[in-house]
């Protein structure tokens, strides 16, 4: 018998495991007490991967001696490896009831824990193993690791840093406190972490894809581009990494690389809910929405508990205009993870843009936003001692946005600064822009002050707001794309207020102002908000015409009446084209002229010939055009412009009225709902406001069937209109300063106690 046991541990030593478990079997049938030669069978079927026989192979050495603490070990990883997680719980208990000092099934109960969802059980269980074994750090970076997935941040990234300590060549702490910073914003601490990673093993994965990831997030295109390249030469079916190589390699103006790329993604099969991520990132910038939603909804079937996933789904849901499955998308989304501050500001601007909540539902969710979000900013707020004798002093003004670039908000803030009074006023700008372009650079020409906060922290953003002394911040955002809210809570300017770039209260406590005019919100306005309503005696926007602007073409008397819209198509709701073809049926040969990017997509071209058709009104009468560069020229085949509701046009209707075109437009509520009433009372056209849908239809064609009223606007329009407030930037600018002047003496005058903590 000595023998054979020799041979054995001979074929074990060789490799020839097949061999090893037939002498095995052979053995144990001679001597069916032989405990040790089962259990070594035991270890010989789970390196072949026979679970089933090795399962039965413990369950028999157990039998022969109930306190092997090792064969229940083993047997608990069958199951751990088969994803049994109650069966290996028992087992790992068991064995620790055999021998409670055993480290390393306590530090595996505390993974099957975590497998479990178990956390809190999972933290009592690791820091029992790091009593059994002080010195052994695997079980301290999984309790790290755990209290990171609790939310327990601080907690865990103090307890990473003792590991590195302890030992200050841990790869895994080393690259867990990398990940941790840059998921925290803290993008150098984590390139330094991730240095000191490279330095012990280079050819990490998950390493270089996450210092790619860092390099992006800092606009370092060429960085990420060489250690994303690194990551897909590894590991050629990395889809994420694939995926933000293009973007890097598109931003560096490698065109030619970038397509390639993108190509290489189509030919990888999405194997995770990662890579399903990726590929709807893609998707969706590519303009294949159904396709980006198909992608979405497979990455979080994969993985329900994805918030990023969640949120990207609503948005692209949102650019189809399914805005109740946005909401509920959006709303999952923070569901697994309420800190998200994107997805939260994502679910108030579709619903305030869209009115899916009544003012009462939206003011509350706002100050929601304000309670979890602004909770560090109130912790860490400025206090401010009201200066004497500073009634005049030359204001500094502060104005934050990440659309200073070519952006809406940037067509209608830009004249202003032209105009401000630079004896009064100094002005800084806090650009969150991560791609610059000739109208930021054309912008920075115009202040006393630039400052980029692209990866800079809420605080530290706040911080240097603070440091500059700014008397009154203006936020150009809302609840829009990049905005920086956050800064805001830290109150880093003793006035702050909010304008222009969103359509509804931020239900930040320390927003003071909601700039508007008195159409906008009248004394009688419906909208809630936390801010005070700061009404200009003008209208609260200044247009300024494109230097490529086409002139007014006359109108062409041998074509079709033509009614038309340049508004995004999500803006057609149900009720807009029910409308619509009322006009169009009253109007027997009108034609419909819609252009707008999103009609570049054939699917979205059917979906509204389809929904017009309902209303009687057949394809031929419908032009559906993709938006172009020099779209304005459109205009020139439209006679009336139609505005859309609740949601109304901005840019669209000030464009159509500089191209001579008249817009009718819907009043309602809202803000939303009276930019195109703002506008056109500043013109002087108040004949073409509606209060009622009754009454929308009949300006509509009362218009439509006085063609010497049309042509008269045709040829005058321009001109009433450059002349009017809406193309005044010296009076908008000198309204604003007005407004700050009156909000800087309220502040010295008024009773309250300063705002901030100590």
């Amino acid at each position: 018998m000595e023998g054979k046991k020799r041979k054995l541990q001979a074929l074990i030593q060789s490799a020839k495991l097949e061999d090893a478990r037939k002498l095995c079997i052979k053995i144990c049938k001679k001597d069916a007490k032989d405990h040790d030669t089962r259990f070594t069978l035991g270890m010989i079927n789970v390196q072949l991967k026979r679970y089933a026989n090795a399962e039965k192979c413990f369950r028999e050495v157990i039998k022969l001696c109930p306190g092997d603490a090792t064969a229940f070990y083993n047997l608990a990883r069958i199951y751990e490896v088969q994803e049994q997680f109650a069966k290996a719980k028992t087992a790992y208990q068991d064995a620790l009831k055999c021998k409670p000092d055993m480290f390393e099934a306590c530090n595996n109960l505390g993974n099957v824990f975590r497998k479990q969802g178990d956390l809190s059980a999972a933290c009592d269980v690791y820091r029992q193993a790091m009593k059994i074994s002080p010195d052994n750090l695997s079980a301290h970076f999984n309790l790290g690791s755990v209290l990171w997935e609790l939310k327990k941040f601080q907690d865990a990234i103090n307890t990473f840093e003792w590991i590195l300590k302890c030992d200050k060549n841990h790869f895994k702490a080393l690259l867990a406190l990398g990940k941790w910073h840059f998921t925290l914003g803290k993008n150098q601490t984590a390139i330094l972490y991730f240095k000191r990673g490279f330095e012990l093993q280079p050819e990490s994965v998950e390493l270089l894809y996450s210092f790619g990831l860092a390099c992006l997030q800092m606009l370092d295109y060429a960085g990420a581009r060489n250690y994303l390249n690194k990551v897909v030469v590894l590991q050629a079916n990395h889809l994420a990494a694939h995926y933000n190589l293009g973007i890097a390699q598109h931003h560096l103006g490698l065109t030619v690389e970038a397509e390639k790329t993108f190509e290489n993604i189509s030919l990888l099969k999405p194997l995770t809910a990662e890579d399903a991520f990726c590929l709807g990132a893609l998707e969706h910038k590519n303009g294949n929405l159904d396709k980006g939603i198909a992608c979405y909804r497979q990455a979080v079937a994969m993985q329900p508990d994805y918030p990023a996933a969640w949120n990207n789904l609503g948005m692209v849901l949102r650019d189809v205009g399914d805005f109740m499955g946005a909401v509920e998308a959006l709303q999952q989304a923070l569901r697994y993870q309420p800190e998200y501050v994107n997805a939260h500001s994502n679910l108030l601007f579709v619903q305030s843009y869209n009115l899916l909540v009544s003012e009462q539902v939206l003011l509350a969710e706002s100050k929601r936003w304000d309670v979890v979000h602004g909770a560090l900013g109130r912790l860490d707020s400025y206090q401010y001692i009201k200066p004497d004798a500073a009634a005049e002093k030359r204001l500094r003004i502060g104005y934050v946005s990440a659309d200073f670039r070519e952006h809406v908000v940037s067509y209608f803030f830009e004249p202003v600064l032209d105009y401000y009074d630079k004896q009064q006023f100094e002005v800084f700008c806090y650009a969150q822009v991560k791609s610059p372009d000739a109208v930021t650079q054309r912008l920075q020409g115009k202040v006393d002050r630039w400052r980029s906060i692209v990866g800079m922290s809420d605080k530290d953003a706040a911080r240097m707001i603070h440091d500059d002394k700014i008397d009154i911040l203006i936020d150009l955002a809302g609840h829009t794309g990049d905005s920086r809210l956050k800064v805001f809570t830290y109150k880093p300017a003793p006035i702050q207020a909010t304008y222009l770039g969103y359509c509804a209260t931020t239900g930040l406590s320390a927003m003071d102002y909601w700039i508007s005019d008195e159409i906008l919100h009248p004394e009688d306005t419906v909208e809630l908000a936390v801010e005070t309503h700061y009404r200009l005696p003008r209208c609260w926007l200044c247009y300024r015409p494109k230097d490529n602007a086409p002139a007014v073409a006359a109108i062409n008397a041998d074509r079709a009446l033509t009614f038309g819209s340049l508004n995004e198509w999500t803006k057609l709701t149900p009720d807009v084209v029910t409308l619509w073809g009322e006009i169009l049926r009253a109007v027997p040969d009108s034609r419909l002229l819609l252009k707008t990017r999103a009609l570049s997509d054939l699917t979205v071209q059917a979906q509204i010939k389809e929904r017009f058709a309902a209303q009687g009104i057949v394809a031929e009468r419908l032009t559906l055009l993709p938006r172009t560069e020099n779209y304005l020229s459109a205009y020139h085949d439209i006679d009336i412009a139609l505005d859309t509701f609740p949601r109304t046009g901005g840019a669209t209707t000030a464009d159509a009225l500089w191209m001579g075109v008249p817009v009718i437009t819907l009043s309602g509520e809202r803000m939303i709902e009276r930019q195109g009433v703002s506008m056109l009372t500043a013109v002087g056209l108040e004949e073409l406001i509606a209060t009622t849908k009754q009454e929308y239809v009949e300006k509509a064609v009362a218009l439509a069937k006085d063609a010497e009223r049309r042509k008269q606007l045709r040829g005058s329009l321009r001109e009433q209109m450059a002349a009017s407030p809406l193309c005044d930037a010296r009076g908008l600018a000198q309204a604003l300063e007005g407004a700050y002047r009156d909000m800087w003496q309220k502040f010295l005058l008024s009773d309250e106690e300063p705002y901030g903590g100590a």
